[in-house]
């Protein structure tokens, strides 16, 4: 099977972040499955440009055995607003569509979305090409830009969500990453039930026995007499870091918690901001760094956090550094409502789950952990235990060509 992905913002363990499609074309390229991905010039986390990008409209960064990465140019004009947002989008579409007439047939082609304009130009590669077409959705949009004010025009919200439907009724496919997203699907946007396969993102899990670099890393990083919450990735309008600093202020009577942050994104200066005109000593802010150093930085930790903003939209999707989080055998806490409270509180008996804006209940969660030894190893070890069970990549991966294989056997037998 050969395998081509639209996916604007695709990075891999060397980068700030990672994308599903890494972990997934590693595993496939093992299976003989050829992937070959298309991506922007862009790293969604920092918003830098790669190398290279000014110079040509697209070229290869990565050809491995079955594995092939082209990057194309983006706009990098104003991308930290929503109207330079808009416009890398744009200016990928038409270069995605050039390269990806250019790269050899391929049996499926996938767009992965947000954003939702990445179905254009893989639906049109697929008619050209003759492949088939399938549609993922990693968020609930237009909602979430709506929820968020991003988009007020109800004109443009109802040019956004004919497209949205119009990718829905041309895919052969659609794949979700939770089954919250599916239930929007069907009850929000009419799909039907037997369209839509559910492959949630996989982990790499961090081994439990690598003790010794975890704490090499704590010396490094001066942790060793501090109790260590982080929260790592990227640092988007959806997350409520407000509410976490307010708790860091309560908690800095306490000289051994410590509140780490890792990575980039619009909401960084205003969380620099925040600390340095209020004095918030202990919190520490690190840059982004690569997917494999980040592991080591949440294995050194104690728990991870993840706080998110009230909107019923987000009930629907997992916040997925969670999962990074229980790879890594370290408890969750969580301020979310929905799929992901489930699965974490619930279903792996993860961490400790509060509704969105609980300053009070995070602060009590925080302080119950950090003087019950055992409780914290005891929700670290069910988050390893599930992530390793359920999250692998080995697992995940094989759940994806399953659900490609019906309607890509058909078009081979006819061939």
């Amino acid at each position: 099977m050969n395998i081509l992905v639209f996916q604007q913002f695709y990075t891999n363990s060397k980068e700030a972040g990672i994308s599903r499609f890494s972990i997934f074309a590693d595993e496939w390229a093992k299976q003989g499955i050829k992937t070959t991905i298309i991506s922007g010039s862009i790293n969604y986390m920092a918003g830098e440009k790669k190398r290279n990008s000014a110079f040509k409209l697209f070229w290869k960064e990565i050809e491995e055995d079955n594995i092939t990465v082209i990057r194309v140019y983006a706009s990098s004009v104003g991308y930290r607003t929503f109207i330079g947002r808009v416009f890398s989008y744009i200016t990928f579409i038409f270069s995605a569509f050039i390269a990806g007439m250019f790269v050899e047939k391929h049996d499926v082609v996938i767009a992965s979305s947000p954003p939702i304009f990445i179905g254009f130009v893989a639906y049109a590669v697929s008619f050209f090409r003759r492949s088939k077409f399938v549609f993922e959705v990693r968020d609930p949009w237009p909602d979430v830009a709506v929820a968020l004010g991003y988009v007020k025009s109800k004109t443009i919200i109802s040019f956004i969500n004919s497209i949205a439907r119009l990718f829905y009724r041309k895919a052969k496919l659609i794949i979700v990453n939770s089954p919250g997203l599916k239930e929007y699907l069907i009850g929000k946007k009419g799909i039907s039930e037997n369209k839509i396969g559910i492959v949630l993102n996989p982990v790499t899990t961090t081994p439990l026995n690598s003790k010794k670099i975890a704490e090499e890393m704590r010396t490094e990083m001066n942790w060793n007499n501090k109790f260590v919450v982080i929260y790592s990735g990227a640092m988007s309008a959806v997350y409520d870091f407000d509410t976490i600093l307010n708790v860091a202020k309560k908690l800095s009577k306490y000289p051994k918690i410590l509140f780490v942050f890792v990575g980039d994104g619009r909401q960084k200066s205003h969380i620099i901001e925040r600390v340095k005109n209020e004095k918030i000593a202990n919190v520490l802010l690190l840059p982004s760094v690569s997917y494999q150093k980040v592991k080591w930085l949440i294995a050194s930790a104690d728990i991870g956090i993840a706080v998110l903003k009230d909107l019923s939209t987000l009930k629907h999707v997992y916040s997925t550094k969670t999962f990074d989080y229980m790879s890594a055998g370290k408890p969750v806490v969580l301020a979310m409502k929905g799929v992901n409270a489930d699965l974490i509180c619930r279903d792996a008996n993860a961490g400790i789950c509060l509704n969105p804006g609980d300053s009070h209940g995070i602060e009590m969660a925080i302080l119950e952990l950090s003087n019950n030894p055992n409780k914290l190893d005891k929700l670290g070890k069910n988050g390893y235990e599930f992530a390793a069970k359920n999250l692998s990549a080995r697992k995940l991966s094989t759940d994806y060509i399953n659900l490609l294989k019906p309607i890509v056997v058909p078009q081979r037998k006819s061939n």
